[in-house]
């Protein structure tokens, strides 16, 4: 009914019926998002196109001269020169949508992408003199048709010719067409309408081995070819399509940049890194990075390369990458987990905010995957280090600090003295598990539990008022930020309370006495119920 509506230009019924879907089934909502923005890009396409023919009837001088030059340009069998002069008059002409609508109107799509001298121009086919110029000129036409309108994109990517010259011609010996090749590429990929054209109708693997190559060859179109890479990384179905590939496309240019930073690479590497990160997100393509030893080599000679260099927002995105990729577990990334360790826990020192955080964030998925890792960053004094970011930090900071803590004291007695000799009341600890959220606070718990471990840990924790703090963990008290919905995470925090609650118990008899005081068994026993009853 809404189709049919649409087809009659009734707009608003249309819309209304298309709306009735969201009422019988609301999980359609992306579906029924897609057919009104088609009945809005139809019913703006009418707008625009009487307004057009009132300009031309009203004799407006650019838009008779758009219609005189299509009827030039119709000539078959003409010298490159020839057209080539006719299209540069034509790009320069058309600057507003009425232009543009006159030049959709009267057939100029057709009557330059028919042209079997355009054709085999575009199609690198032809000896002919000014080859490289005709097809500057035709990307010219095409940038100023299709810049800001949706129905004009549309329409010239249903030509095969031109879906597979936009691609090809990426790969040009010729600066000038590449550059226009790029601008075309970048109308198409800032807007949502564009990019599901171009990720529906063109060749991706194709398009983005071109563009890598200009981003590993061409310092000069590097800005823009990132433009164009940047919001097509944003695309879940781009990501997946991308992931045979993805190896051997992204990699090697990421890997060649990294491995060669320079002061005027520092603008460029954020946004090529944000575009390794988009990719990332697909989880599929994070396990094939992982694995990657390249991608770690590279990393690791970044970090070096930035970690002396007075800007920082490079070393901080890399960080940032690499926060993402090392919670993927991998062999690789146990192979690389010691001097990847070393370097993050030298940077924790740094002035800026955001390396000390994304260090620390490095760490807790790193060292988590390698003994060896941690065993060396106790030694560097990584107990002490986090302990005094503990006292100072932020919520993401402080929850990449604990985790740390309760990785290393997992598994190292020496993480375990420290912690104690440098917090003998393991006040820290006790502060998080009161007081921070439930990630925090369960992270905080797990620390204080291995160190019961250690004989007269239990005792020297008399008096103090752990055994209610770990009892309000475990029972779920709502004073720790809980987040709703967020029922993995309140589950651990819970479980990991009770843990260390029956080990500080059994170590030392007077917490028992303490629990039974608070009614604490009951209160563990009505949680356990409930718990399982969810």
């Amino acid at each position: 009914m809404g189709r049919a509506n649409q087809a009659l230009k009734n707009h608003t019924e249309a819309r209304a019926c298309y709306q009735r879907i969201l009422e019988i089934e609301p999980e359609k909502a992306t579906l029924v998002k897609d057919y009104l923005a088609r009945v809005d890009l139809e019913e703006k396409k009418e707008a625009e196109e009487k307004a057009a023919w009132e300009e031309f009837e009203k004799g407006n001088e650019k838009a008779v001269a758009v219609l005189r030059l299509l009827e030039k340009l119709n000539q078959p069998e003409q010298i490159n020169m020839y057209y080539c002069g006719g299209l540069e008059l034509l790009s320069q002409i058309i600057t507003d949508g009425t232009g543009q609508m006159l030049f959709r109107l009267n057939n100029g799509f057709s009557i330059i992408s028919d042209n079997e001298t355009v054709r085999s121009c575009l199609c690198q086919n032809s000896s002919a003199p000014f080859t490289d110029e005709f097809c500057i000129s035709v990307l010219k036409v095409w940038n100023a048709v299709c810049r800001g309108n949706e129905e004009n994109q549309r329409l010239l990517l249903q030509y095969s010719v031109v879906k597979e010259c936009v691609v090809q011609l990426l790969a040009s010996g010729n600066a000038e067409v590449q550059s226009q090749c790029l601008a075309l590429l970048c109308l198409y990929t800032q807007t949502e309408h564009g990019l599901r054209l171009v990720t529906s109708l063109l060749d991706l693997h194709k398009l983005v081995g071109n563009l890598m190559n200009c981003l590993l060859h061409e310092e000069a179109f590097a800005e823009r070819v990132l433009a164009v890479l940047d919001p097509l990384a944003e695309e879940q179905q781009f990501r997946i399509l991308m992931r045979e590939n993805y190896t051997t496309l992204f990699v090697p240019p990421f890997v060649r940049h990294l491995r060669n930073i320079t002061p005027s690479s520092y603008s460029l590497l954020p946004s090529l890194i944000s575009v390794m990160f988009s990719m990332n997100l697909d989880d599929v393509i994070c396990r094939e990075t992982a694995l990657c030893k390249e991608f770690w080599e590279a990393c690791l000679v970044a970090l070096d390369q930035c970690s002396h260099c007075e800007n920082k927002d490079v070393l901080s995105t890399v960080l940032g990458i690499l926060i993402k990729i090392s919670s993927s577990p991998s062999p690789t990334v146990r192979d690389y987990a010691v001097p990847i360790s070393s370097r993050c826990l030298a940077l924790v020192s740094c002035t800026d905010g955001h390396v000390i955080t994304r260090s620390a964030g490095v760490l807790s998925f790193v060292l988590q995957q390698s003994h060896d890792a941690i065993e060396k960053a106790v030694r560097e004094g990584v107990v002490k280090i986090m302990l005094k970011l503990l006292k100072c930090s932020g919520q993401t900071t402080t929850r990449y600090c604990i985790k740390t803590l309760a990785v290393c004291t997992a598994v190292s007695q020496q993480a375990r003295e420290d912690l104690l000799k440098l917090d003998k009341k393991l006040q820290t600890l006790r502060r998080l598990v009161s007081g921070a959220g439930p990630v925090e606070a369960g992270n905080a718990a797990l620390s204080l539990g291995h160190c019961l471990d250690i004989p007269g840990v239990a005792t020297a924790l008399v008096g103090t008022d752990v055994v209610l703090q770990l009892l309000r963990l475990a029972a779920g008290n709502p004073g720790n930020a809980e987040k709703p919905g967020n029922t993995r995470n309140t589950g651990n925090t819970q479980q990991n309370a009770a843990i260390t609650l029956g080990k500080l118990c059994k170590a030392e008899p007077r917490h028992t006495m303490k629990l039974r005081e608070l009614h604490g068994l009951e209160i563990l026993h009505s949680c356990l119920r409930q718990n399982k009853e969810v």
